[in-house]
């Protein structure tokens, strides 16, 4: 089930999905007692992925840009068509 380090648990369909755990203790009548708050983390953990692949996507177009303005000769000059000095 899972990757190391993390808590799975298994719906009533019988899918799994990542979860992440509060667990809380109180003495009661000289009996420690034990409450387990489990939240399905499944959306949040898609989101980081999302976020890491739009960066990863980002780092690799600034790396392409990087490298043109190395190699671009020096008259080159770039606009931008939203621009309000566009002709």
């Amino acid at each position: 089930m899972g990757v190391l380090n993390a808590l799975w648990a298994v719906a009533a369909d019988g899918g799994e999905f990542e979860t992440e755990a509060s667990i809380s203790q109180v003495e009661m009548g000289g009996k420690k007692l034990f409450t387990v708050i489990l939240r399905d983390i499944t959306e949040r953990q898609q989101s980081v992925q999302e976020l890491r692949r739009q960066q990863e996507a980002i780092n690799r177009q600034a790396d392409l840009l990087r490298i043109f303005v190395e190699h671009a000769p020096a008259g080159l000059a770039m606009f931008d068509r939203e621009c309000a000095m566009w002709p």
